[in-house]
């Protein structure tokens, strides 16, 4: 499934325990958390954008928010952006 197949305003899909949400980071933060904004989520992490830093970190932070594995979360699109998509495969969630 791609983006543009999203039917949802607010840009969030749950398909078979499949869910695409739009994500802003917030990189070098003093604390790590979410927090959301109009169906959006934003991210905080301590982490710098370089090297891959904050999205390795953007993935530790939604899965403690969501209570799921890491290698349940992949960035769909926005791997050198702030904005990005990321799908969460929450079928085999505890």
């Amino acid at each position: 499934m791609y983006y543009a197949d999203m039917r949802s305003s607010n840009e969030r899909q749950e398909n078979d325990k499949i869910l695409k949400i739009r994500v802003r980071v917030v990189p070098k933060a003093k604390k790590e958390c979410v927090s959301e904004e109009g169906g959006n989520f934003k991210v905080y992490v301590k982490a710098p954008a370089i090297d891959n830093k904050a999205n390795k970190a953007l993935i530790e932070v939604l899965a403690r928010y969501f209570n799921i594995k890491k290698r349940n979360i992949r960035i769909v699109r926005g791997e050198k952006s702030r904005e990005k998509i990321v799908e969460i495969d929450k079928s085999d969630s505890d």
